[in-house]
């Protein structure tokens, strides 16, 4: 009997002669403490004459280091074939003798260096690992369907000495079995230089069953867009849940002109190869990691957009025209014929495009959850509607979640094509969206340009002006008397120009559904707004619509501007009086550590808001002379620390001259009407004694 079976029954002795109830007397507990010194002493026995026949072939300053871990990993094996093992084992400070049957495997060495050996046991018959490991070994990392082929280590006993690999083997100190004495600091050199050697690649290769996606690059250019702006549709991809992009290798020679696309996080390691039927399937080569799992579930699918929209309404407008544009350039080429330039690029040959559209578009639009998990009864979603009415109620609302789970880094999903481009809403220019645009006509939105309406058949001119207040922040001061005022107005009009009229209407869009906000500005000819979120639907206003938005003090224009240059509206832009009171609370509010960066800012607003206050209304229309609040975000040292500057600067309440406001809009309804001269308007405000 061997020292550990005689362990293991004497344990079990021990555990049933062991008292299970109270009331035993000493006697039992005696034994049962004899007994346990037993098993010491005969267990330290056994480990004292194994000490001594393992060192037998070994040197004595090595024998002490490496003997009790030998011990501690080879249990089950046979005391004749332990002997053999270990006298062939070099003085290294972890070994690991197992009676593991060797495997035709390969391994990629994660952590730390290792040397794996096949070694055959007494009767021949029986090849076992045996593994020389200098540093920590990590047993976890040993996943042979993610390693990469540059980094792969033999472990088959019938290669040993052959290939790249043996030849490594042979030229390491650490592994090669070497009677010549070496030093420590020799040995730690040594371990150094094997890890280096041995250390996996940085780009790793997948193989996968995916049968091969059609590839192809299709580029339009629009004549109307001239800063190098492309609308692309490139065929065959793969997207990782981080936003990067697989394409297929061979479309590294058109990097350039994908760029451009506005696709820039790209990974050209798509490779077509023939499996064993015959098959081509998709083979990624050089991946930043080797566990990404790819899958084809979305292999008939085109993704719009490369990038999930933002769910603010003036951002989400503002990512989904340019894809708006797009999608219409290729569901209708024939309406583009005139505006743009076709490229196509394939593999091998030209490609054309009825051989790209053979089953027409598949499309999906990618979110995140900021706008899949909103009501459906709220903006985003009614937006999205519209645009999945305007492909046919085809398009797939498709959460990102929903593709990728949690695995966003690890995760990969190939799909038909990526339609894309780099334009964004402010390289937009007057006329560029198309009145007949598909998604406007499935819809039944009118996207008829506004005319002069009296001249010259003298018809009858009835404007709707719209006033768009808010509750609470941001709200219009005197929204009541704007609309008295252009009562009065309407009164005077009516006597001078007996077919023009001009209805005005106060509108809370806060209390109002999505069909109802794009109802009231289909309807809408001239509207005067309060800077707010809900300004976004001045996308479904008719063509020459007259926008004019009140910014509160130090606000940029920007917002909106650009949507309503791509809509084809006429904007503009009233700047309100300073509400200091106000805004000086919320920026104490968020802002109480920053205490010197928020007096110098506040020191600025103060003297720019006493500028303001001594121009004229002409003088506030020069932009450049204008003051406006630093964003967030902007490299701007002077206020770094502070923090919701542009919050602060929204809720101020909305002060205008109302008398100056009613001209402003009277002035537009003379354009829209077609009521020209400057003696003729005098004579309508003369009416309405408001000169």
């Amino acid at each position: 009997m061997d020292a550990h079976q005689f362990d293991s029954r004497v344990i079990l002795y021990v555990s049933r002669m062991t008292p299970r109830a109270e009331g035993h007397g000493p006697t039992s507990w005696i034994f049962t403490t004899l007994l346990l010194h037993f098993v010491f002493l005969a267990q330290l026995s056994s480990a004292s004459f194994s000490f001594f026949h393992s060192t037998n072939g070994h040197k004595q300053g090595a024998a002490g280091r490496d003997s009790p871990k030998l011990l501690s990993s080879t249990v089950g094996i046979k005391a004749q074939d332990k002997r053999k093992i270990l006298s062939s084992v070099p003085p290294i400070s972890s070994t690991i003798a197992t009676n593991i049957s060797a495997l035709n495997v390969s391994v990629p060495v994660l952590k730390g260096n290792a040397s794996f050996k096949s070694t055959t046991t007494s009767e021949g018959s029986k090849k076992t690992f045996l593994i020389d490991s200098y540093a920590s070994f990590n047993v976890s990392a040993l996943r042979p369907s993610a390693v990469p082929q540059e980094s792969k280590v033999s472990l088959n006993a019938k290669d040993r000495g052959r290939g790249k690999n043996a030849q490594s083997v042979k030229s390491n100190p650490i592994t090669s079995n070497t009677s010549a004495p070496k030093t420590q600091a020799q040995e730690a050199i040594n371990a150094k230089q094997s890890i280096r050697e041995t250390r996996p690649s940085d780009k790793h290769t997948i193989v996968t069953n995916i049968s091969a996606l059609n590839s192809s690059l299709t580029v339009l250019e629009h004549k109307f867009f001239t800063n190098g702006e492309r609308f692309c549709y490139i065929q065959g991809v793969c997207r990782v849940g981080d936003g990067t992009y697989l394409l297929p290798a061979w479309m590294e020679k058109l990097s350039g002109k994908i760029t451009q696309c506005g696709v820039t996080n790209i990974i050209y390691s798509i490779h077509n190869a023939a499996s064993i039927s015959g098959k081509p399937t998709m083979v990624f080569k050089e991946l930043p990691r080797a566990n990404i799992n790819i899958s084809d579930a979305y292999r008939d699918v085109d993704i719009i957009g490369g990038e999930a929209p933002r769910a603010e309404q003036h951002l989400l407008i503002s990512d989904l025209t340019p894809l708006i544009l797009l999608a219409d350039m290729f569901m209708r080429p024939s309406a583009y014929k005139n505006s743009i330039k076709e490229s196509c690029f394939a593999e091998s040959g030209a490609c054309n495009r009825s051989k790209i559209y053979p089953m027409g578009l598949n499309p999906a639009l990618l979110v995140d959850s900021a706008v899949s998990e909103v009501k459906d009864f709220m903006w985003p979603k009614g937006v999205i509607r519209l645009l999945r009415n305007g492909f046919g109620g085809s398009l797939q609302i498709t959460d990102l979640h929903d593709i990728y789970g949690w695995r966003f880094r690890s995760h990969a999903s190939c799909f038909r094509s990526l339609l894309v481009t780099n334009a964004t809403v402010s390289n937009f220019k007057p006329s560029t969206m198309p009145p007949d645009n598909f998604m406007f006509l499935a819809n039944s939105l009118s996207r008829t340009p506004i005319t002069k309406l009296m001249q010259p058949d003298r018809r009858r001119c009835d404007l709707k002006v719209l006033i768009l207040n808010r509750f609470r922040k941001g709200n219009i001061l005197g929204a009541d008397l704007l609309e008295k005022a252009l009562s009065v107005l309407n009164k005077a009009l009516f006597r001078e120009y007996p077919n023009a009229s001009v209805q005005a209407e106060t509108i809370y869009f806060q209390n109002s559904s999505f069909h109802e906000q794009v109802a009231v500005m289909q309807e809408a000819d001239i509207v005067v707004a309060a800077h707010s979120e809900s300004n976004a639907n001045l996308a479904f206003l008719r063509p020459g619509t007259s926008f004019l938005e009140l910014l509160p003090f130090g606000v940029k224009p920007d917002s909106f501007r650009s949507i309503a240059r791509a809509y084809d509206v006429d904007y503009r832009y009233v700047h309100a009086q300073p509400d200091t009171e106000l805004f000086s609370r919320c920026m104490i509010h968020f802002n109480t550590e920053a205490k010197e960066q928020r007096d110098v800012l506040m020191w600025n607003w103060n003297a720019a808001a006493k500028i303001f206050l001594n121009t004229t209304n002409n003088q506030r229309r020069n932009e450049q002379s204008m003051y406006f609040l630093p964003e967030e975000g902007e490299e701007n040292e002077q206020y770094s620390d502070l923090r919701n500057i542009k919050d602060c600067a929204n809720l101020q309440r909305i002060s205008v001259n109302i008398k100056d406001l009613a001209k402003t809009v009277m002035k537009a309804a003379f354009s829209r009407c077609g009521i020209r001269g400057e003696g003729k308007q005098k004579a309508v405000f003369s009416q309405a004694m408001l000169v």
